[in-house]
């Protein structure tokens, strides 16, 4: 708005501003002769075209020399992320390509783990089998002599006591007597 009014207080803005409304009237008047009145409104379009150059022409090729700048710089950013775009595009691809083999590589040493695992816990459930095998063979040893143990024992009573029972049966208590003293005598000495 300053560069209008700056525009007009120069000579160049009287004049055009004369010849602005010079032409108005003569179109507005002249409705008789259609070729001076269309003159007249061509010239008034020219003189208005000028007076917007004058005022506001640096103005307006600045704006679109900093659009056609942006326009251009912007045009470059995007190529350059176009090219960027495409090199993580290709390396995609080969990180794609590369991934079939490493997805397999990474399902053989999987599989190799697993197997040693299992190698590991078969040997040591077979190491804690035979290890309660033993245990169990150890204890049912050990039951089977305490066993035979208290049977002996068992036996050795009833045998005695059938040896007894047959001997008072059979010996008088005065033999009886002497026959035990006889014994714990031979078993003191010994």
């Amino acid at each position: 708005m300053k560069n209008f009014a700056s525009f007009f207080l120069t000579r160049d803005g009287a004049v055009a501003l004369g010849t602005l409304i010079l032409l108005g009237v003569v179109s507005h008047f002249n409705t008789e002769n259609s070729s001076i009145n269309f003159l007249a409104r061509v010239g008034n379009l020219i003189v208005f075209l000028y007076i917007l150059w004058r005022a506001a022409g640096k103005q307006v090729l600045g704006f679109f020399a900093s659009r056609r700048d942006a326009i251009a710089e912007e045009l470059k950013s995007l190529k350059q992320r176009r090219e960027d775009a495409e090199r993580n595009l290709t390396e995609l691809e080969a990180r794609l390509s590369h991934l079939d083999a490493e997805r397999t590589a990474i399902l053989e040493e999987s599989r190799r783990q697993a197997e040693a695992l299992k190698e590991g816990i078969l040997v040591r459930a077979h190491e804690e089998a035979a290890s309660i095998r033993e245990q169990a063979e150890r204890a049912a040893g050990s039951q089977v002599r305490t066993e035979l143990a208290g049977l002996r024992a068992e036996m050795a009573d009833e045998l005695a006591k059938a040896v007894e029972t047959a001997l008072r049966t059979k010996l008088t208590p005065v033999q009886h007597a002497a026959l035990i003293d006889n014994s714990l005598k031979k078993v003191v000495l010994h």
